[in-house]
């Protein structure tokens, strides 16, 4: 009875040991002050990157559809004004100023204010070139000036367009600024079928960007497994990348395709969350 018992507290502890060094290894590893001033300016580039996609090409070719009659363009799903010059759906090139004014909330939850000034050829044929012009157009607090280009990249086989950013402001909510330039191209990968409908595009992202941070520090980001982006999410939910910061290089893995503001970051062996 006696060795019973001996057996069974000894596998009593063995379960206990199993289960704190299974909990320990799921519990994130709180970082020190070093760690998360490098965690504070790689989550600042890619929400500059993040940003730049979201309020520029998808936006752009979203509208675009719209501004062509193929879509409705209701205030729920765009919030702020939007002008059209000329006028005729048919008529290109044309000139879309958006203007949110003071801030309005859009369908993905990001509040816009300020405006900015898409000009479009036909963007839905090859070699089309149209580009994107901010004026005091913030997100989430956050503005934007500057302008950028994009091109139609399209193949048989879908949809695509290239995005080049020169020296593209971004001024935090704190006045800190940083610039950003970027290369990024874009491929369709769901939603070809129905071009009317913008809500179910998905595209792969492959590119990199450049960025001069506030605090005289550069940084680039390159990405590696192709980011996912659909339009009807405000952030990539799949893929992975790299940031390099003062000479150190840093995974990025942005999530299995869950729709969510959350990449991770690794940094020294050890993975951190950050939230975009």
């Amino acid at each position: 009875m006696t060795r019973l018992l001996k057996k069974i507290s000894v596998f009593t502890l063995i379960c206990a040991a199993l289960a704190f060094t299974i909990a320990s290894c799921k519990k994130e590893e709180k970082p020190n002050a070093e760690v998360q001033a490098t965690l504070d300016q790689v989550t600042l580039m890619l929400q500059t990157n993040n940003s730049l996609v979201r309020s520029s090409v998808l936006t752009g070719q979203g509208n675009q559809e719209k501004a062509g009659g193929f879509t409705t363009n209701t205030v729920e799903d765009r919030c702020g004004a939007v002008t059209s010059v000329p006028a005729d759906p048919l008529g290109f090139p044309k000139t879309l100023t958006f203007d949110y004014g003071s801030g309005c909330t859009d369908a993905l939850g990001v509040q816009r204010a300020g405006s900015y000034a898409v000009n479009l050829g036909k963007l839905w044929q090859a070699g089309t070139s149209s580009s994107i012009t901010y004026s005091d157009y913030s997100e989430n607090g956050v503005k934007m000036n500057g302008s950028l280009a994009f091109s139609n990249t399209s193949s048989p086989t879908g949809f695509g367009f290239g995005l080049t950013a020169t020296n593209l402001k971004r001024t935090e909510t704190t006045g800190a600024e940083s610039t950003v330039e970027s290369a990024l191209l874009f491929k369709q990968t769901q939603g070809y079928i129905t071009f009317w409908d913008w809500n179910d595009d998905v595209y792969e992202v492959t590119g990199t960007s450049q960025y001069a941070l506030a605090n005289g520090e550069t940084g680039a980001f390159a990405i590696t497994v192709p980011l996912n982006k659909a339009n009807n999410c405000a952030w990539f939910s799949k893929g992975s990348g790299t940031v390099t910061l003062n000479g150190q290089t840093y995974a990025i893995d942005f999530g299995n395709g869950t729709c969510d503001n959350e990449a991770t970051v690794t940094i020294g062996g050890v993975s951190y969350t950050i939230y975009l």
